[in-house]
């Protein structure tokens, strides 16, 4: 087992599907920081209008009768242009931003990929049969990829949130607004936390599955039309509109809920909103984690090595 294990992680790091999401993140940040640059700079221009335009009007708003309207509206403006300056005068960072990659699909997409990837070129490549010398059973070689891919995880959680953090930082730097750390709401940090270990705990299980999948069909297309499907959420919308045409046309059922037991949906909008449910996503994250891995074992033992 640790032989295999080590082989695989020595070709992980080799294969050139592991460098996609980072390279992807680096374009994104990239275009997303000129877009950024050049709405300040619109911004700025119409805000310096306003600005203008304002003076002019209480300019010619002077007069005997108009004193005190006047007084009123400059006060009013300066305290809203204040807040306003307090507002946009920092840029801000904080935990989201760094654990944002796993709750937008992204990395779970590029995770699928490279798993999928991953897992296909051992067949073509004759890992199967080198490593079936090594190792006494074969059950070891899905386990051995389940772990390579929490390794993956894990490797791309990290570089998400220095490449995060490097270009917010450039961001800052070159606009000219100091740094500053937003931290989360008083009292959500548990909560947040929670929210965190169990988006992980999704990740975890979706690699489970699909080295299933891989054991099921050995197909590279298959297991690659399947991560964009499941990354999208489009499996749980299919799944909703089935059961809504199924209530309206039986109605049974009216007050089940499928939403609260479908892995991607509960963990995209945030940990405060309605559609999270922390236990009931704990339980079938467990459920396909644990699954996912004995059905592989069992499959990888009873086939025969290619």
């Amino acid at each position: 087992m640790i032989r295999v294990l080590k082989t695989d992680l020595f070709r992980l790091f080799r294969s050139k599907a592991f460098y996609a999401f980072p390279i992807t993140l680096v374009i994104f940040f990239t275009l997303e920081m000129m877009f950024s640059a050049v709405i300040n700079e619109v911004e700025s221009g119409q805000t310096a209008d306003t600005e203008i335009s304002q003076i002019e009007t209480e300019t010619a708003q002077t007069g005997p009768d108009s004193g005190v309207t006047a007084e009123i509206t400059v006060s009013v403006d300066t305290q809203a242009g204040s807040d306003t300056a307090k507002n946009k005068n920092y840029t801000g960072f904080g935990i989201k931003d760094l654990f944002g990659s796993l709750t937008d699909g992204l990395l779970l997409l590029f995770l699928g990929i490279t798993a999928v990837i991953f897992a296909t070129c051992e067949t073509r490549n004759g890992f199967v049969k080198t490593a079936a010398g090594c190792i006494s059973d074969r059950g070891f070689m899905p386990l051995s990829k389940i772990a390579a891919g929490i390794v993956t995880l894990a490797v791309y959680i990290v570089e998400f949130a220095v490449i995060r953090f490097a270009f917010t930082a450039l961001t800052a730097l070159l606009s000219g607004k100091p740094l500053k750390f937003v931290p989360l709401p008083e009292g959500d940090a548990g909560k947040y936390t929670i929210y965190i270990l169990i988006c992980i705990l999704v990740h975890i299980a979706m690699i489970a599955l699909m080295s299933l999948l891989h054991e099921l069909t050995h197909n590279r297309a298959a297991g690659i039309v399947t991560i964009f499907i499941v990354s999208m959420g489009l499996i749980g919308q299919i799944l909703m509109a089935l059961m809504d045409v199924f209530k309206s046309m039986t109605g049974l059922l009216k007050d089940f809920d499928i939403s609260k037991y479908l892995m991607i949906n509960n963990i995209t909008e945030g940990y405060n909103a309605p559609q999270f449910h922390a236990s009931i996503t704990f339980v079938i994250s467990l459920i396909y984690l644990i699954g996912g891995t004995l059905l592989s074992v069992w499959l990888a033992k009873r086939k025969d090595i290619r």
